[in-house]
Order: structure tokens, then sequence, then C-alpha cells
């Protein structure tokens, strides 16, 4: 509920088949606020097959001007009203008579919103963006999830190999700035879940003075048994 000490802040969310409380829209945004009053940002919205409440059955979405509306998809909506980003093309919503409100191929709302303050997930928890660009709306069109990509510990500059080098690789990233290749797993030799001194360390001991194996995956490229923050989007030395 909205009142006087409100200020709300929509974000990737999708509208469909709601009825105004009063017939003239569903917010009044000429002042980009509900009533004309209460500030209110909408952003990478989707409101669409919306009605009036007053019996008419006209089509209620927005009235007023753009203020507030920004990289949305607005049943009406026309150049004229002007709001960054915002598009008036039927969003193909896949079925919103069987509340289905995910996007079909071909949907405008697909990599045209803003990743400004966008989640990084969507409403079913799927990746978000997965594509060029964020979806409007409150479903991320594609699946992006795929399976957990194939590594070898200690591998830091993923040439296959575990030797020398790819201690100097992880002393480079940690001091000099160097890059590391999309597999920062790779590089946390002692499976600790970051990446430091204790690295290079780990795997100069094992490799010069008898040290303990470091933990698997190591000697064949497989997927990380054990949950960490560190991200594996691709290691060029594993099918």
């Amino acid at each position: 509920m909205l009142n006087d000490e409100t200020a709300p802040r929509i974000q990737n969310s999708t509208f469909y088949g709601n009825s105004a409380l009063q017939g003239g829209g569903m917010w009044n945004v000429a002042t980009g606020g509900y009533g004309d009053e209460i500030p209110m940002s909408v952003t990478n919205c989707i409101l669409w097959g919306n009605v009036d409440g007053d019996g008419s059955g006209e089509t209620a979405q927005v009235h007023g001007g753009p203020a507030g509306i920004t990289y949305s998809c607005v049943q009406g909506w026309t150049g004229a009203l002007g709001g960054a980003g915002n598009i008036g093309s039927d969003p193909l919503l896949s079925g919103p008579d069987s509340l289905d409100f995910s996007l079909r191929a071909g949907s405008p709302a697909i990599d045209t919103g803003t990743s400004e303050g966008a989640p990084t997930t969507d409403i079913e928890g799927h990746g978000r963006p997965c594509g060029e660009g964020v979806d409007i709306g409150a479903y991320e069109f594609g699946d992006c999830s795929g399976p957990a990509p194939q590594f070898r510990r200690g591998d830091s500059n993923a040439d296959g190999t575990t030797d020398i080098s790819d201690a100097v690789r992880i002393l480079g990233f940690l001091f000099v700035g160097a890059p590391m290749n999309d597999c920062l797993d790779g590089a946390d030799v002692n499976d600790d879940g970051k990446v430091d001194i204790s690295d290079p360390v780990r795997l100069l001991g094992f490799l010069f003075l008898g040290s303990e194996r470091p933990p698997d995956p190591f000697s064949a490229c497989e997927v990380d048994s054990t949950g960490d923050e560190l991200d594996c989007r691709t290691f060029r030395a594993c099918p």
C-alpha cells in the first residue's frame, strides 16, 4: 500500500491483467509519482493488458508524462511520451492467461533493459543478464545456467600443465595487477575459497619440496566439488 511516506522503486517487474482502483490509469506519473505526490521509479518493467477500474474496459497503463519510468515496456507508450529506453511494442509474453509471463523468442523486451540497479537473477533465480543485455520484466530469456565448467587446480594460466609459471602468474595477479584467466578457482591452489599468497606458496612447495598435493581437481579436468564464491566461467585447457 502506498502512502505519503513511501517513495517506491519498482525494478524488473511484470504487471499484467490488473485493474486500477479508479479510472484513469494504474499510475499517474506526470510528476513521477502516485497521485502526483509520491516520487516513483519504474525501471525494466512490463505493464501490459491492464484495464481501468471504472468498468469501461479501457486499457489502463500510465497517465501523464514519462517522469520516473525508464527502460520499460508499456502498452500505449509512444515516442512522444519520452522516457529513456521505453518501448510500446507487444512484449510477447509466453502465456499470460495461464500465468506464464516469461518472454518468447523475438520479444522486444529481450536485451533492451538497463543494467543499472538490475538484480543479478530473475524471479526464478536464473542469472541476469543472459545475453547481450538485461531483459525487461521479471523473467530473463534463455538458459545461461549451463553445467559447471571443468578446470585443473593450480593451472592458473590454463595452459594444460602445472609448473612454476603458474605460481608466477598468481604472484603477478596478486602484486602487480597481471590479468588472470576466467577461472579464479584454478588459482585457489589450497582450495580455501580465496586467492592469496598462500596459493603460490602451496604450489611451489608441492613442485619443489615434496609438500602435500593440492586438492582435486588437480591432475585431471573435473568440476569443483567444494563450493565457494570464486568464479570459473571458462577454462580453455579443459573440454
